[in-house]
């Protein structure tokens, strides 16, 4: 390659080896993402498709990202990060890529829990790249946050965002399937997660990007229980007197099932919230006490 090649040259590349993974709109936003964030390209220059010739450093780099683009590696760990509810993240293979679906959730909750914040202690159960945590404290900064997670890269990466975000969160690694683990995680108010919930049978259906570069313990649950992480919490949390509330994103299942797990003895205020696809994917689950 010489260094004759042209910005609008270098756009069609990106576009022409995604678009059959991805389509046209989500490739030319990927192409924007990786030319401004990569390689310091102005979003002017990018939308005014302007003429200007590309460095040597990007030519040199271009073959091999896009043979990662080609093989289906997502975006955010070709440029080794991904945004989430205003939050600037580390990402790599060791952490699940945010979905839009956990901002929801994020957003959910900062909106019942802002007024009460000064009060709160809140833990973020199976916390991965540290995005529900992290969006919390920076939006509740009154509140005292936890996270946890049972992998050890997933916890440093989670460190490593909490620290570029400027958010004060005590990490602790642990093991939610484990009885020991609940004698020694913090006593909060309010728990969240969303753990893991996809069955294995679910493989033939999912796309190939997610499945070769995603971590599989953070996405499979094990066995055959969908909910397996839910109804766990559930039952411990149900047992702890200052845990009022308990927040989780859920796989896309039949209500009915959702419902069997929850005692409504102990949580007397249950609430499903749609997703912007129209389908139920969080779940709040509170106690008689609840002022929420």
């Amino acid at each position: 390659m010489q260094m004759s090649y042209n910005l609008p040259w270098v756009f069609d590349e990106i576009i022409k080896v995604c678009e059959p993974l991805y389509g046209l709109r989500e490739s030319r936003q990927i192409a924007k993402i990786l030319l401004i964030d990569k390689f310091g390209i102005s979003s002017r220059d990018i939308s005014l498709q302007s003429n200007k010739k590309v460095s040597n450093e990007l030519i040199r780099q271009l073959p091999g990202i896009l043979e990662r683009l080609e093989a289906g590696e997502p975006l955010q760990y070709i440029i080794g990060y991904t945004q989430f509810y205003d939050c600037k993240l580390k990402v790599d293979t060791s952490v699940l890529i945010p979905r839009p679906e956990t901002e929801e959730l994020v957003d959910w909750i900062i909106r019942d829990l802002r007024k009460i914040q000064h009060k709160l202690s809140i833990i973020d159960l199976g916390t991965g790249s540290g995005c529900i945590a992290i969006a919390l404290k920076k939006y509740l900064p009154a509140a005292k946050v936890y996270a946890v997670d049972i992998s050890e890269s997933s916890l440093s990466i989670a460190w490593e965002n909490a620290k570029i975000n400027q958010c004060d969160i005590q990490f602790l690694k642990g093991d939610m399937l484990h009885e020991y683990f609940w004698d020694i995680c913090p006593k909060c108010d309010v728990m969240i997660s969303n753990p893991p919930y996809i069955h294995h049978s679910e493989r033939s259906s999912m796309a190939s990007h997610v499945l070769d570069y995603e971590p599989e313990p953070a996405l499979f649950v094990p066995g055959n229980d969908p909910l397996l992480f839910h109804r766990e919490i559930l039952k411990h949390a149900a047992q702890l007197a200052n845990t009022n509330h308990c927040y989780f994103e859920l796989p896309v299942i039949d209500i009915d099932i959702i419902k069997a797990c929850i005692k409504p003895e102990v949580w007397t205020k249950i609430e499903f919230k749609k997703d912007m696809q129209g389908k139920i994917r969080m779940l709040k689950c509170s106690k008689s006490k609840s002022h929420l």
